[in-house]
């Protein structure tokens, strides 16, 4: 007999007997699970200073609205906490202010929100830019295989590099 006021977890023991005492995980299973979480700590380390080590100035895109992948090689991007992905190949983004792709070089988005595979990004970070042109409609940055253009949005420089910030229209 089934009772119908139980929790899910409570119903789930009635049904299934999995043959190992409640709440108790095997040793094996914790000592693989925290030498599991190390090394993705240490492959998102690794990833970071990769990007860090690049060659000069950072170019930062802040947007107001989010940004949305249309195409991207999930094979070559890593989630590296924080709300962050590392895309290591290709990224094409967009919304309704601004356009981009990327090829063959590594950048870092930034989620706005809790997820940060499918929930847009409101940032972008990425070395390798060789110019950044502007007009008073307009905006461009572009290297070897970088390109990114916008309407509208404040530039500015610093020893780090360009931040371009785009309002939402």
């Amino acid at each position: 007999m089934i009772n119908e006021g139980a929790a899910l977890d409570e119903l789930l023991d009635s049904l299934v007997d999995t043959g190992h005492p409640k709440a108790l995980i095997p040793s094996s299973v914790q000592e693989w699970a925290l030498a599991s979480a190390a090394e993705e700590w240490a492959d998102q380390q690794g990833l970071m200073q990769t990007y860090d080590a690049r060659p000069g100035k950072e170019l930062t895109l802040k947007s107001a609205s989010t940004l949305w992948p249309r195409a991207f090689d999930p094979m070559n991007m890593k989630l590296v906490g924080q709300g962050r992905v590392f895309h290591q190949r290709f990224l094409h983004f967009g919304n309704s202010t601004v356009e981009g792709e990327i090829i063959d070089c590594p950048c870092l988005t930034q989620s706005g929100g809790p997820d940060p595979l499918g929930g847009g990004f409101q940032e972008l970070r990425l070395r390798g830019v060789l110019s950044v042109q502007s007009s008073p409609e307009s905006w461009l940055a572009a290297g070897l295989a970088i390109s990114l253009k916008g309407r509208a949005g404040t530039i500015s420089w610093s020893e780090r590099g360009c931040l371009i910030e785009v309002e939402h229209e």
